[in-house]
Order: structure tokens, then C-alpha cells, then sequence
């Protein structure tokens, strides 16, 4: 069913089709966090590359959106978080782990990632380093070989910081900078840490296509809606997608609260 008119739109925004609630603690400010392994509905720490998805624990709601094979949009969130901070809903597309802090020769256990099922080209998806068990106290750097939107294999991300203060910590997710003109990633072959951090810890590669971006300015309740703050946009859930939350806030934070959605075709133009 197309929407043809705000009316329309503004009544589907007040009266969700869906809802999917959810409970996480997000650790480790100031820097972005992973909820992957938090909260309720706990998910697994990776080892083998492995696709999430709709029903796989760890998905916000614990797989609960009604219709997986249904495509839906976010029109709203609803809930109360502990701090203030920033909050980015993706569709967990791929995820591995079982690498070392220690290791400073191009690691490839467990990789590449599994090939995407969603977003295959690659637009628009973000590849980060998540910690699963903390790795060491030396700061050095961590680069990783990937394959680019294009499908250009052996394109190398931009050198950032791994290890040491803030950079090391359980949830932390490290965000890889592409190489200059790339928009998105479709797979990582390798990762390679410049130097040992002095632990090895666990870490691995996730990658992920951000959804829905929104800020809380103040502890309690909040609301968001696709009208209100969204300006009308109501981002579009794919089949299946394994939804999870990243986080950067100014002191350690729990969230709990909602999505909301539609399940029908939202715009006319889509028909």
C-alpha cells in the first residue's frame, strides 16, 4: 500500500504497524561503543565470519520485528537512557573474531568477512574493528586491506589508533577510514596491527549499514519521530536485517525503550 499524501504519512508515524523493544547498556565512553554483546538478549561473541541476521540473538528485540521477510521503515523511537550521548542504529551485516593485540603481521584468522547479503554493493557500509575481551595498554595503529563499493580488492584503510586508554576497552567499535574516494566496503580480507599492544585480547571485524542517526540532550525519557526530527524520513529496514545499536556517550549509559515501524510501501514513488 503507497502513501500518497502527508496525511496519510503523519497518521502511519502516530499509529506504528510494529513495535520492538529492547533493553541495552552501552560501557566505555567517550569513544564510539558496540551494545553487541550488553543488555538483554546477549549476543554471541564471533569467531568464524558469519552473516547476522532478523533472528539471530544479540538483534535489537531479540528478532522480534513481526514479518522478517517484509521490508519496514522507522518512524519512531521511544524510551529513556541514563545519560545524554549519540545513538546510531545499523543493520549488522558481517561480523568475525578471534584476532590478536599482539599479533603485528597481516592477520587474516577468520577472514575475509562473509560475503554481504545485504547492501551487496557495499554503498554506504561502515567497517570497524569491535573489542570482544580488552587488548593491551600501548597505543600503536591498525590498518585493513578491504574491497571497496567499486569491487577494487587490496584498497587499504586509513592508520588509526588501537590500544592503550579508550582505544582498548570490552564494546569499544573502532570505525576504519577508507582510502580516499571509496563509499563503502564490501568485504575485509585482512587486518594489521603496527605494533603489539601487550595483550592480545579478542577483537574483530564488523561490518555494518547505519540506519538512523539521533541524539538524547538530557537522562529520561525522550521521543523520536520521523516527522518531528526525521524531517520525513523514514529509513527503510531491509528483509532480515539484523538491527544493533552503536553509541557514543559521556559517561557509561543504559537505553531502553523501542522502535517503531511501518510494514507497508511508505512513498508512492516506490510502487
Amino acid at each position: 500500500m503507497a502513501i500518497t499524501d502527508a496525511a496519510s504519512f503523519y497518521a502511519k508515524v502516530e499509529n506504528p504497524r510494529h513495535r520492538l523493544f529492547f533493553n541495552k547498556l552501552m560501557f566505555n565512553p567517550p569513544r564510539p561503543s558496540a551494545t553487541w554483546i550488553s543488555g538483554a538478549n546477549v549476543g554471541a561473541t564471533p569467531t568464524t565470519a558469519a552473516v547476522p541476521e532478523s533472528t539471530t540473538v544479540g538483534v535489537l528485540g531479540g528478532g522480534a520485528l513481526a514479518n522478517p521477510l517484509v521490508a519496514h521503515r522507522i518512524v519512531g523511537v521511544r524510551g529513556a537512557t541514563q545519560m545524554p550521548g549519540r545513538f546510531l542504529i545499523c543493520d549488522r551485516l558481517s561480523h568475525q573474531g578471534g584476532l590478536s593485540g599482539t599479533v603485528t603481521t597481516a592477520q587474516t584468522t577468520n577472514l575475509p568477512t562473509a560475503a554481504l547479503t545485504r547492501y551487496t554493493s557495499g554503498e554506504g557500509v561502515i567497517a570497524g574493528l569491535e573489542i570482544y575481551t580488552q587488548i593491551g595498554a600501548t597505543a600503536t595503529t591498525v590498518t585493513a586491506s578491504y574491497t571497496d563499493d567499486g569491487g577494487n580488492s587490496g584498497q587499504t584503510t586509513i592508520a588509526v589508533t588501537f590500544g592503550g586508554t579508550s582505544h582498548r576497552e570490552v564494546h569499544r567499535f573502532i570505525p576504519l577510514p577508507l582510502a580516499a574516494g571509496d563509499t563503502g566496503v564490501r568485504a575485509v580480507a585482512s587486518v594489521t596491527v603496527l605494533a603489539t599492544t601487550g595483550t592480545a585480547g579478542n577483537f574483530g571485524v564488523t561490518l555494518v549499514k547505519p540506519l538512523l542517526a539521533f541524539s538524547v540532550s538530557a537522562p529520561g525519557p525522550f521521543v523520536w519521530d520521523a516527522i518531528e526530527d526525521g524531517g520525513g524520513n523514514a529509513p527503510e529496514v531491509l528483509p532480515n536485517a539484523a538491527l544493533s545499536m552503536f553509541v557514543l556517550g559521556t559517561q557509561s549509559n543504559g537505553f531502553a525503550g523501542g522502535l517503531e515501524f511501518v510494514g507497508e510501501i511508505l512513498l508512492a514513488e516506490d510502487d
